[in-house]
């Protein structure tokens, strides 16, 4: 997706209270499909020139970087399993299991039932 540039577009949004924000448009059109497909492309491309930012400062302090891609790709299949695996069990199931409980403490605390 391309994002079509509209000049140098702003808008005005009003913010809860008296707040407003200027925002700049990055793109119109046809569709809210495209749309959105232009802003994952945006944020995606944003989050890529930061991460390159972050990488050339830690270089500069003598850190070795190396991307998620990077690693992976010399991976053997059996490598990647157990790579996946551990990464799990670290990060993926921690938040899990607090999201759960943090949802066990709302249903308990408002009494709430699943709606079937």
């Amino acid at each position: 997706m391309n994002i079509r540039k509209t000049g140098h577009a702003y808008t005005i949004i009003p913010v809860c209270g008296k707040k407003y924000r200027v925002a700049m448009i990055l793109s119109e059109h046809d569709t809210f499909e495209e749309a959105m497909e232009a802003l994952l492309d945006a944020m995606k491309k944003e989050s890529d020139e930061i991460r390159k930012i972050e990488h050339e400062e830690l270089k500069k302090r003598g850190i070795k970087v190396r991307t998620l891609e990077e690693v992976i790709k010399d991976m053997s299949p059996e490598e990647l399993e157990a790579f996946k695996k551990e990464r799990y069990e670290k990060f993926v199931k921690p938040l899990l299991d607090e999201n759960i409980s943090a949802l066990e403490r709302l249903k308990s605390r408002f009494n709430l039932k699943r709606i079937k």
